[in-house]
């Protein structure tokens, strides 16, 4: 599923969320294949292997939301959900950070790779085929 790979040593920053925050980072990342079915259970594995190694995920890059992952940004996640409150700063809140932020499952406007791996579940039929 990886087209190319790159490891990277990253030095210590102090950007809230970063996976590099207050440590030097050894960086693993991936350009995938097309193929989000692929991917999405190759994904899956990566963090299954990092998972004894306290692994951060980059915000930005392709992770599966684990709620175990987000203890590893210690308070930053807490921090930037108590900003968020203080300056009512919820226009720039998707449903994706809604779920994930506040814990509400119910967003009603899901992404069309969130619709896509629901499918992968309650179809039987082979999900590249159906319009996302």
């Amino acid at each position: 599923m990886v087209q190319i790979s790159e490891l990277r040593g990253i030095a210590p920053d102090n950007i809230p969320l970063s996976p590099a925050k207050g440590q030097k980072t050894f960086g693993i990342h991936f350009t995938w294949k097309h193929d989000h079915e692929g991917v999405y259970k190759a994904v899956k594995e990566v963090q299954s292997i990092l998972s004894s190694y306290e692994y951060r995920a980059h915000w930005g890059k392709v992770f599966h939301p684990d709620p175990r992952l987000f203890a590893t940004f210690g308070d930053d996640l807490f921090n930037l959900v108590a900003e968020i409150e203080s300056t009512d700063s919820h226009k720039f809140l998707n449903c994706w950070s809604e779920r994930v932020l506040y814990n509400r499952p119910t967003c009603s406007q899901d992404s069309n790779y969130e619709r896509w791996v629901a499918s992968l579940t309650t179809h039987s039929r082979h999900p590249q085929n159906e319009e996302l």
